[in-house]
């Protein structure tokens, strides 16, 4: 996309959306109606975010209920050590439940860390020729979508810091010595967690 309001659409989520709301509302800078139309003469290339790699089963996992059961059999082998789904009703567990929070923040986390890199590197790119003096419009803007963005990604890693303590306590997981928790399950996310599969080029 080439305009800044379309591509940074994805920032409009809540957590983003507050933090920008706090930010301003510290700095006495009036809200913004419409951040796109602000924006909208900033042009710019920027690439796609990547999709969330365990989407799929995440919605599997949200979809389970009375009239949509799991059978523990259908559940994949590198998760048969946790009991996700009640043995008999293939209902969700706490620990399916944990889970789900903790996939939700992991999604975040990446979602943040993706929305924080796409303001710096503009925020970058408008700098470098920037004229000496008062700064532009849109550095001023950008500055305070940085300092949003910056704010929503520690709130999105305090909150899977967490959703981390939470899962690990209830699915009995615990971290090697010398091994920080949050990093552990991190690896265990993406070594027994189901990944989407990615279409051949």
């Amino acid at each position: 996309m080439s305009d800044i309001g379309a591509t940074l659409e994805h920032l409009a989520c809540p957590s983003f959306a507050a933090a920008t709301a706090a930010f301003n509302r510290r700095r006495g800078i009036p809200p913004m109606k419409n951040v796109s139309s602000n924006l909208s003469t900033i042009r710019l290339p920027m690439a796609t975010p990547k999709p969330f790699p365990h989407a799929g089963f995440l919605s599997q996992l949200e979809h389970i209920d009375a009239s949509a059961p799991m059978p523990v059999a259908r559940l994949p082998p590198s998760l048969a050590r946790i009991s996700l789904v009640a043995e008999g009703s293939g209902q969700p567990t706490p620990a399916a439940a944990h889970l789900i929070q903790l996939l939700k923040a992991r999604k975040a986390v990446l979602q943040a860390s993706y929305d924080t890199d796409v303001v710096a590197d503009e925020l970058r790119r408008y700098q470098k020729f920037a004229k000496p003096g008062q700064p532009s419009p849109h550095i001023v803007r950008l500055r305070q979508q940085q300092a949003a963005a910056r704010q929503a990604s520690s709130q999105s890693r305090q909150s899977f810091i967490k959703a981390v303590a939470a899962f690990a306590r209830e699915a009995g997981i615990e971290a090697p010595p010398r091994v920080a928790l949050e990093a552990f399950v991190i690896g265990w996310i993406d070594a027994n967690v189901p990944k989407d599969a990615v279409p051949a080029n």
